[in-house]
């Protein structure tokens, strides 16, 4: 958000939670081998938790949420 000039975009791809829940099992598992292989702090987060810090932290707001295939996302948010 620092970097970005007013109207600049965003944009964000890969597996993210949706209503704090997993979009299909093999994203399920894909997190818990992040938090038991890497680090416990790792793991998907839900859109509207990545959207919140974008929107704090960097005076961001989502315009966009694009689903893509192998249920994944694509987030674009637009510095405000």
């Amino acid at each position: 958000g620092t970097v970005l000039e007013k109207g600049g975009l965003f944009i964000i791809y890969g597996p993210f939670l949706k209503d704090n829940k997993f979009t299909t099992e093999g994203n399920a598992e894909f997190d818990k081998w992040l938090k038991e292989t890497k680090d416990a702090s790792f793991g998907l987060r839900d859109i509207e938790e990545v959207r919140g810090v974008a929107e704090e932290r960097g005076g961001m707001a989502l315009v966009a949420v694009e689903e893509m295939p192998y249920d994944n996302f694509t987030l674009i948010f637009e510095k405000k």
